[in-house]
């Protein structure tokens, strides 16, 4: 029986040896699994991470750029209407003094001297003078300066000077005070400092 004991025990060694090792493997096998699995995971968590940073990223890059557009237009608008505010007032002032100016004597030898510096241009006979309304008192001093021609009151000249219409020539030359100071806008824009760009 010592014999049977001692073949059981054996068995019984054999078992729990083979069991052991069976264990181990198994064991082995799972830290293996567990570690790939841990590993792949930390990667796809890591890759899911880098990919909502760059999504925030570009977000706040996009709204950075978005924000700066915005107060660039609004500057930019800002800007416009303080310049055309500033122009109004330096225009408005510059029609002041044209209405200044369109009462003293000097205008009406400059008016005259403008006309009489067409004279030679055109057969007059087909020509038309239009004048502001209240500068046509100065009608017989402008046929005596170009003979043939008529006079007439413009009422779209507000502040002074003269249209001349030359009907046999096809022209129409317009030298009022009011065409002159709108011409003048543009240079005063361009060269006032006052940019928008």
């Amino acid at each position: 029986m010592a014999k049977l004991d001692e073949k059981m025990e054996l068995i019984g060694s054999a078992i729990v040896s083979q069991a052991e090792q069976e264990r181990s493997s198994i064991v082995e096998k799972a830290n293996k699994i567990r570690e790939e699995q841990l590993s792949a995971c930390k990667e796809q968590l890591i890759e899911t991470m880098f990919q909502k940073l760059q999504q925030q990223t570009r977000a706040v890059r996009q709204r950075a750029i978005k924000d700066k557009a915005q107060a660039e237009v609004k500057a930019h608008r800002e800007l416009l209407a303080r310049r055309e505010e500033l122009a109004t007032a330096v225009f408005c002032g510059a029609k002041t003094k044209l209405f200044e100016y369109v009462a003293t004597p000097a205008y009406k030898e400059q008016l005259l001297a403008d006309i009489r510096s067409l004279r030679e241009k055109w057969d007059h006979s087909a020509s038309t003078v239009l004048l502001r309304e209240s500068d046509l008192p100065l009608s017989a001093e402008i046929t005596a300066i170009l003979p043939g021609a008529a006079v007439e009151a413009d009422p779209a000249i507000k502040i002074g000077g003269f249209r001349l219409r030359n009907t046999a020539a096809g022209i129409l030359a317009d030298e009022t005070l009011d065409s002159r100071l709108e011409e003048q806008k543009p240079w005063f824009l361009m060269n006032s400092g006052l940019k928008t760009v």
